[in-house]
């Protein structure tokens, strides 16, 4: 999708005045209002808004190359919310309340499954009681024939070290000192204790202190088939 193209639909004037957080904001709003769950004629629009946002996004994440944009401490409480709300979880809620009206069916079982960021690398499906749960979800539900009840499956990764983390879309974002790695060579990073990438660090890359190798991650979620791995997220490795 076009760069101007995107800024039209998304209403944006001048892209050096515009963040991520702002960017998302726009984005929620237009979700509300063009999600084919809530309007059948609105599904290329849906899927055009997302280009559009795709494209976005990644402007501005080449521009922020030295590091992460940092939030204001000031902060309010509209912010906070939306903050908490990707396309995925919206997706995902509106499904339940659409599909399955699950609270006024009572209160759903929550099961959690502890797990380690290998198994999601392996791609590894856990399964309980006749119920197929593919790790690289934080959430999966589920309905019990047998028990006539609703399962809400929790992922958890527990080893994850404090240099590691995983971002909504399933990036992976790696804070490796600087002093460790040789440019112009390639150097092995510890994603775990247990998943190691071998990686080529350029001259430019050492110098600017960031760069993203594409598809080599853990599987994107999709919600429309939450078997499907075929997407692989990308692993951002910053040099601090």
């Amino acid at each position: 999708m076009a760069l101007q193209e995107s800024c039209n639909l998304f209403q944006i004037n001048n892209l050096d005045e515009i963040d991520k957080k702002t960017l998302k904001k726009k984005y929620h709003r237009m979700c509300l209002k063009y999600h084919p769950d809530k309007n059948k004629h609105h599904n290329n629009e849906f899927s055009k808004m997302k280009e559009c946002y795709e494209t976005l996004n990644d402007h501005i994440d080449n521009n922020n190359k030295r590091g992460f944009v940092r939030k204001d401490n000031t902060e309010n409480i509209y912010d906070i919310l939306f903050s908490l709300i990707s396309v995925e979880n919206l997706e995902y809620i509106i499904k339940l309340v659409d599909s399955y009206n699950i609270y006024l069916n009572g209160a759903p079982e929550i099961i959690t499954l502890n797990v380690t960021l290998k198994q999601v690398f392996d791609k590894c499906v856990f399964i309980n009681n006749g119920h197929y749960i593919p790790l690289w979800h934080n959430v999966i539900h589920q309905f019990s024939v047998d028990d006539q009840k609703h399962v809400i499956y929790i992922i958890k990764i527990n080893n994850i070290c404090h240099n590691i983390r995983i971002l909504k879309n399933n990036d992976i974002v790696a804070n490796i000192p600087k002093s460790s790695v040789k440019k112009n060579e390639y150097n092995t990073i510890n994603i775990c204790e247990q998943v190691k990438i071998n990686v080529y660090i350029s001259a430019i890359d050492y110098k600017e202190a960031f760069v993203v190798y594409k598809h080599i991650g853990i599987p994107k979620t999709n919600i429309s088939d939450i078997f499907d791995s075929s997407q692989i997220s990308n692993i951002h490795l910053h040099l601090v």
